[in-house]
């Protein structure tokens, strides 16, 4: 165990320590010999023949292939196209920069013909295809080797894409590297154009499409695989980035060669890597780029409009046929941490909403005329999925709190599918089952909480009842039956005698329950020592059990104390105020022969002690959980001047009275 955690420090620090070397090396001049080798491509003697690639674009050393690869984008791109970063040698590098302005777009055109022409492409795609940057059998994916491969995808789709949709600006692997989060925003209205950019014929006639599809689909397998968490991450691209550019390739390659798709589609583990990318990757960002890939798969279009639209319902069906493993997804707590809003933010682990998003997208998509063509033996049965759905949204558990903390991904995404269905009007829409759902949507936002539910009503995020109300509009929209019957439900709802009042006294919400679960004791005055006492006491999960289900007999000599106290922990464990007034136990509590005087201070030790002794006393079982809890043990060790070996007279069942205790300010 020592072995293997000093060899993960050392290779944490290793790996600290090659990306400080690696940007000290980006501050310094490019290679004289490199670039001078990459601008001879240009001149007339080098022939492909007498080119070195292996020289060049060395695949032994990432490190090495990564410094080239950045010296083929310089040369080939203007400095509006290159991408800013610290990973790129250029904002210390004095010849980069000095290349602004002795290349000009024309001269980096010619360079990058030139580069294709005399066997750059060919070389960078036996280099992917030779697997040397992918993950292999039980080593970790070099951080290295991701990078690597990601700006090695870039490049090929570069140098791939067909001329004229180049110079019409439909190739976004030009563009720098946008977050997917950013990216969802933009096509959040659904109305943005993606235009996909295609291969050219020179490229499509170097793929073989079986063995570059199994590479990249691995590829892009590997690259949702957890990771191991206690990685120190010291590089600017990672796993999220290969997913970027390798369905960036993957899309461009489809709309180029219609084989692509059916091969995609009729893949053997089809479902279980579109289950991988979309729902059981650790990282949040890799599944928002994976489903931003999927969707302009499905959902893009050429400059000439050819679109995907033949992949979408096959898609579909696979990504609905994991519909219940999405489900299963428990949600996470999400705390905003003061100053910044967090709620957009995913914890680490597996996630459904990007997946919801996914499909949501897709079932709008669907066209009319497949709608129509709604039969048992189709595709996606919208009418049988809405029945699907509907049952999915009814047992689905409580899992949000009235506090929003706990936004339930897996209702709001099955509650925004619904809506997505209901929009193409299917059957249950207007039939009895969709109208007894309808009833129960209604109840999923307005069932009033009661001492016995207090878990209602289903919806209490804000976006989980905003998903509920959109389905509610969905539902009404074109359908007299469906409007009148949410009217009636309305009327019934704002009646006097709807129904019962609550047992308790309204108080505002700024006097509930904290953020964090739990509730306080109101201070009196001078009573924050019993105050720390009792929550210290609480916070002991035997200690709060065995207190909450002693028996009050009569023979007990402290019954109201008792009785007090489990009060007052039921409170702290039940109620949803802010905090528990224990006045009334002050009243009953007695010390010295007097009440609890809220206004004097006392000694937190003298109190502790006290309170330890009455539980003692309470019942057999309190007294051997506080011999348990609070009992030590004595020791007396005796060393002779004669002996070496020293004795020692334990003593059990000692109280720690030597402990010090603070006292707690009033």
């Amino acid at each position: 165990m020592q072995d293997s955690q000093e060899r993960w420090g050392l290779q944490t620090k290793a790996r600290v320590l090659s990306r400080k070397v690696w940007e000290l090396l980006m501050l310094l001049p490019t290679n004289q010999n490199m670039w001078d080798g990459f601008q001879s491509l240009v001149s007339e003697e080098c022939s492909e023949q007498t080119v070195i690639w292996d020289k060049l674009l060395d695949s032994k050393s990432p490190h090495k292939l990564m410094y080239s690869l950045q010296i083929v984008e310089a040369l080939s791109r203007g400095s509006k196209h290159r991408r800013r970063s610290i990973m790129r040698a250029g904002d210390g590098d004095s010849r980069t920069m000095s290349t602004d302005s002795d290349f000009d777009s024309q001269d980096e055109e010619i360079w990058s013909m030139k580069f294709i022409s005399k066997g750059g492409l060919k070389h960078l795609l036996s280099i992917f295809k030779s697997g040397s940057l992918q993950a292999q059998e039980d080593e970790a994916w070099s951080q290295w080797n991701q990078e690597c491969l990601a700006y090695l995808l870039r490049l090929i789709s570069q140098f791939s894409v067909e001329l004229s949709d180049a110079e019409a600006g439909h190739d976004d692997v030009f563009e720098s590297y946008e977050s997917p989060r950013k990216k969802m925003k933009r096509h959040k209205g659904g109305s943005e154009r993606i235009i996909i950019p295609r291969l050219n014929q020179s490229t499509l006639a170097m793929l073989n499409m079986d063995s570059v599809l199994k590479i990249l689909m691995q590829i892009l397998y590997d690259a949702a695989v957890p990771s191991d968490s206690n990685q120190v991450h010291t590089g600017t691209w990672g796993r999220a980035e290969v997913v970027h550019y390798s369905l960036s390739f993957l899309v461009s390659w489809a709309y180029s060669c219609d084989e692509v798709k059916q091969a995609l589609c009729t893949s053997s583990n089809f479902v279980n890597w579109l289950k991988r990318l979309t729902l059981q990757a650790p990282e949040p960002f890799v599944r928002r780029e994976a489903c931003m890939g999927l969707y302009r798969l499905c959902l893009g279009k050429t400059a000439d409009g050819k679109t995907g639209y033949t992949l979408l319902l096959p898609t579909l069906a696979s990504l609905l046929s994991f519909l219940e493993d999405a489900l299963s997804i428990k949600p996470v707590k999400n705390l905003e941490v003061e100053g910044l809003k967090e709620k957009e933010k995913e914890p680490p682990g597996p996630g459904c909403r990007d997946y919801f998003w996914l499909v949501c997208r897709f079932v709008d998509s669907i066209s009319k005329e497949d709608t129509k063509s709604d039969s048992q033996d189709s595709i996606v049965n919208l009418n049988q999925l809405a029945k699907q759905i509907s049952q999915h949204v009814l047992d689905r558990p409580f899992y949000e709190t009235r506090h929003g903390f706990e936004e339930d991904d897996g209702l709001i995404g099955v509650l925004n599918l619904c809506t997505a269905v209901i929009k193409h009007k299917p059957p249950f829409k207007s039939s009895p089952e969709g109208q007894k759902f309808l009833d129960e949507v209604f109840w999923l936002l307005f069932a009033l909480p009661s001492p016995t539910k207090r878990y209602l009503p289903k919806c209490k995020s804000q976006t989980a009842r905003s998903s509920a109300y959109d389905l509610l509009v969905e539902f009404v929209k074109g359908s007299v039956e469906n409007y009148l019957f949410l009217h009636q439900r309305m009327l019934q709802q704002h009646t006097k005698d709807s129904h019962a009042a609550y047992l308790w006294d309204y108080w505002p919400h700024d006097d509930g329950r904290s953020k964090c679960g739990y509730v306080g004791l109101t201070n009196l005055g001078a009573t924050c020592y019993m105050a720390t006492c009792m929550q210290h006491l609480y916070m002991i999960p035997q200690a709060r059990q065995s207190v909450l289900q002693a028996k009050c007999s009569n023979s007990n000599r402290y019954k109201g104390t008792l009785m007090e106290l489990q009060k007052m922990f039921a409170y702290l464990q039940e109620s949803e105020r802010k905090a528990y007034n224990p006045r009334s136990f002050c009243k009953t509590y007695t010390m010295d022969k007097q009440p609890l005087n809220t206004g004097e201070q006392k000694d937190m030790t003298e109190f502790f002690t006290d309170l330890i002794s009455k539980l003692e006393e309470m019942s057999p079982d309190m007294h051997t959980l506080v011999k348990n809890l609070f009992g030590g043990v004595l020791t007396n060790n005796v060393v002779s001047l004669e002996k070496m070996d020293p004795s020692s007279k334990h003593t059990p069942d000692v109280m720690d009275e030597g402990h010090s205790w603070s006292t707690a300010g009033g």
